[in-house]
């Protein structure tokens, strides 16, 4: 009895035998996913998760602001607003609306307002997998509205052109 993968050791436990080796070869599209470039992106419409959900106009101004912010980075193609809104409380798989938006990317996320402060949640979704790129939060005073929409924009804008960029 010769194994091939496993070995039992005598009161050791088992250890792995097989030969291992590394392909240098990767698949097209694995080296997509990791390369980080993304060339297409859909800013949807944010959710507007406040008690009383009277934050619309923030939630469309936020995704107005970030599309502008994105028409700036180099290379990168950005879907249309009214392309883009037009999913607008759909609850469609992210999947299908990327397809449907012919884009890489779609870029979402939440506002939240309790009192004078807000908070909001941006996620970088892949069409391709659907899962999260990347999620950030924001935390800032409503009077502050217009510099905490700038900063996300930028922050956004700057992940995009590959830079490192931390959560607050």
């Amino acid at each position: 009895k010769h194994p091939q993968f496993i070995e039992t050791r005598h009161r050791r436990g088992y250890q792995f035998i097989a030969a291992v080796s590394r392909e240098s070869a990767t698949a097209p599209a694995a080296e997509a996913r990791t390369s980080g470039a993304i060339s297409s992106i859909a800013v949807l419409p944010f959710a507007d998760m406040s008690p009383s959900h009277d934050q619309e106009y923030l939630c469309e101004g936020l995704a107005e602001e970030l599309i502008n912010a994105l028409t700036q980075v180099d290379g990168l193609r950005v879907a249309a607003r009214t392309a883009s809104f037009q999913f607008r409380g759909k609850g469609e798989d992210v999947r299908i609306v990327g397809e449907q938006l012919k884009v890489e990317a779609l870029l979402e996320g939440s506002v939240r307002k309790a009192d004078d402060r807000l908070r909001v949640t941006v996620q970088l979704i892949e069409v391709a997998s659907g899962y999260h790129r990347w999620s950030h939060r924001f935390d800032g005073q409503f009077k502050d509205v217009f510099a905490m929409q700038d900063e996300i924009a930028e922050s956004v804008a700057t992940s995009l052109r590959g830079d490192d960029v931390s959560p607050r």
